[in-house]
């Protein structure tokens, strides 16, 4: 964890999910996230090698200090030329 961040964790299925860390300094007025892809949605869904991706949430953190400004994450699905890690198989 970083020093003076705050780690704000989505579960997406037991023991999946995603964080986002912000500063300690920045005042967060609440934490939602919404399901993007369905489990039934990725069943048409492969990688490459043939093997199926995690449902996808979108992870929103709502700030108090700056109205209306919004920090949204979320993880799309990788195509063929995906360069950063390998693919997660379940």
């Amino acid at each position: 964890m970083l020093a003076k961040f705050k780690a704000y964790y989505s579960e997406m299925l037991s023991g999946v999910g995603m964080a986002m860390s912000i500063h300690e300094n920045i005042k967060v007025k609440k934490v939602d996230s919404l399901e993007i892809l369905s489990v039934k949605e990725i069943d048409r869904l492969k990688t490459t090698q043939g093997f199926k991706y995690y449902h996808r949430i979108m992870q929103s953190v709502y700030l108090k200090k700056y109205y209306g400004l919004i920090i949204h994450n979320f993880h799309g699905i990788a195509g063929q030329l995906k360069k950063d890690t390998a693919e997660i198989v379940l």
